[in-house]
């Protein structure tokens, strides 16, 4: 009888009738000497109703880039490299369509599209911390350089302001809160499956806003996490300055979606995520514009990426 209660029990273990939902801690376990490929993809819808006339503007971007484990620091944290590879972007709107890639190197680039020509082949030193969150970017004054080159801007007054806002939306800080956005994913205490944890992360750069992101540890399966994400998002009234025109963004809505983790390395290996928001863009009376303008906006888009260790 004993014997039988024993097979019994190997084979409802075998068929994973009984789980063990035992907590984890989720965390950056990088090895040097890796190297991943990302592919990122996303497309986004924008509509806007200005002065009665309906705006409707088509955005794809699709870019891939490398990253390798350079060194495990003693502190912890991980030095990486990140490398762009592959960039295409096409924007269509009232005013035509226009679009970069970066297998067409001869093709002359739209002004809007000058970041991503200077962003490809370029490389950038990242130091993480095992919670996801960005010490550290190196290499960036080498990257604004390159923006500002490509952007051809003539000598002057306004050519100053340009320089001023690119560095204010792409410096250190600006691209480290950037990128922790995305990586700043983790716990800061084990889990189980069914459980939740949350995260507040202010952006106080580039397009001020505040996000609050909720993930949900729903199974656990030969060594992948699969995760859900529910995020709010709000922005601030710190209007940006464009020159002399300062714009703000009154805008919240929501992201959702679905992550898988490798418990192994900590990386977040594949993501598909959908974002919805409205609200209502402000400029700021002005000398152009002595009354100020304000019109309603709506943005739908969808983020997925895809991570590969070659």
């Amino acid at each position: 009888m004993r014997k039988s209660v024993s097979i019994i029990l190997t084979i409802a273990i075998a068929l994973g009738l009984f789980s063990c939902n035992s907590a984890f801690q989720p965390s950056l376990k990088l090895e040097k000497g890796k190297v991943y490929s990302v592919e990122m993809r996303s497309e986004q819808k924008i509509s806007q109703t200005i002065q009665d006339i309906q705006q409707n503007i088509e955005q794809t971007n699709n870019l891939k880039y490398d990253l390798e484990v350079l060194e495990a620091l003693p502190d912890k944290n991980f030095l990486v490299k990140l490398t762009y590879t592959s960039i295409y972007a096409k924007q269509t709107s009232p005013r035509g369509t226009v679009e970069y890639d970066s297998s067409k190197p001869e093709t002359q680039v739209a002004p809007a599209f000058a970041g991503y020509a200077a962003l490809f082949n370029h490389s950038l030193e990242i130091v993480f911390k095992p919670n996801g969150e960005v010490a550290e970017v190196r290499k960036m004054g080498e990257l604004i350089d390159k923006m500002l080159n490509q952007m051809n801007l003539p000598q002057g007054p306004e050519s100053e302001q340009v320089k001023k806002m690119i560095s204010d939306q792409f410096g250190e800080e600006a691209m480290k809160e950037m990128i922790g956005q995305s990586s700043a994913i983790y716990p800061d205490k084990p889990i189980k499956v069914g459980e939740s944890w949350t995260k507040t992360i202010t952006l106080s750069k580039g397009f001020p806003m505040k996000i609050t992101n909720k993930w949900t540890l729903k199974k656990r399966k030969g060594g992948i996490s699969y995760i859900d994400m529910l995020s709010s998002v709000s922005q601030n009234d710190t209007p940006l300055e464009f020159g002399v025109v300062k714009i703000k963004y009154n805008i919240s809505g929501s992201m959702s979606g679905q992550m898988e983790m490798q418990e192994k390395s900590g990386l977040a290996t594949k993501a598909t995520i959908n974002q919805k928001m409205s609200g209502t863009v402000t400029i700021e009376p002005n000398a152009q514009l002595p009354q100020g303008m304000s019109w309603p906006i709506s943005i739908e888009g969808m983020t997925s990426f895809n991570i590969v260790e070659r």
